[in-house]
């Protein structure tokens, strides 16, 4: 849903599954824009069924870590709708990305909602 929103919007395709490197480890991001070093993550209750003290500690050390290598995270949850996920992007991609952005006519905003 959060890569139909962004090119909704007409903004840059985001790459899938980025590759980050920290001192910490490799961690592997939903969406993102490597060459702006920014992120998209979907944040669901579902992974942190089961052990959930241990899951929560290690994203927050994965979090951390992704800030430390100094990358920007806009971190999505199933409330955000398609235009504010977009509009939760947008401040974070350089102006000249931004103004040269048209949405597609082919997803025009009815498609969802």
């Amino acid at each position: 849903m959060a890569r139909f929103a962004l090119l909704r919007a007409g903004l840059p395709a985001p790459e899938t599954q980025v590759r980050v490197e920290t001192p910490r480890g490799t961690y592997w991001a939903d969406l993102g824009w490597p060459r702006w070093r920014l992120l998209v993550e979907y944040d669901g209750l579902e992974k942190y069924e089961g052990r959930e003290r241990e899951h929560l500690l290690d994203e927050k050390i994965r979090r951390d870590a992704i800030a430390e290598a100094g990358w920007r995270t806009v971190h999505l949850t199933k409330r955000d709708t398609l235009d504010a996920v977009a509009a939760r992007v947008r401040p974070y991609l350089p102006d000249r990305v931004l103004a040269a952005s048209t949405p597609p006519r082919f997803l025009h905003p009815l498609v969802l909602r």
